[in-house]
């Protein structure tokens, strides 16, 4: 895309400023044209991969009982929904946590398994390189 672009006016311009501004609309351009903005549904936008159903029911339980708390004013319904809340967002914390774990484990376990491979193909041209030399001599 920038290769494409024609430069030549900021070439020849001779005040800076405009210049500048030129170059920076083009760039700009190219940028927006390459990375054009996506639009996500509201109701998708705070969905993440690591929140499980079971979070997601958890979730409206707690809203219930917020809601619950605020409607009556009650300290028994305000223990309550802050005790879930507490629980809710431990689970929360240790949803993520696994989901990431696990996503940083298997690229790990990728990655070594790749690397074992180079290895022992490097292993096998040393092999190799050092039995042509032991033959040569």
């Amino acid at each position: 895309m920038l290769r494409n672009t024609n430069w030549n006016n900021i070439y020849h311009c001779s005040n800076v400023d405009l210049c500048y501004n030129t170059f920076s609309d083009q760039l700009n351009y190219c940028f927006n044209e390459c990375f054009p903005e996506k639009l996500c549904s509201r109701k998708r936008f705070s969905d993440k991969k690591w929140f499980t159903p079971g979070l997601k029911v958890s979730c409206m339980h707690k809203n219930k009982l917020y809601k619950k708390w605020l409607t009556t004013k009650d300290s028994a319904s305000e223990a309550k929904y802050k005790n879930y809340r507490k629980i809710y967002n431990k689970m929360l914390r240790a949803a993520e946590m696994v989901y990431y774990r696990k996503q940083f484990d298997n690229k790990t376990n990728i990655l070594l398994s790749n690397y074992g491979i180079i290895l022992i193909k490097c292993i096998a041209f040393l092999n190799i390189v050092e039995s042509k030399a032991v033959s040569q001599n």
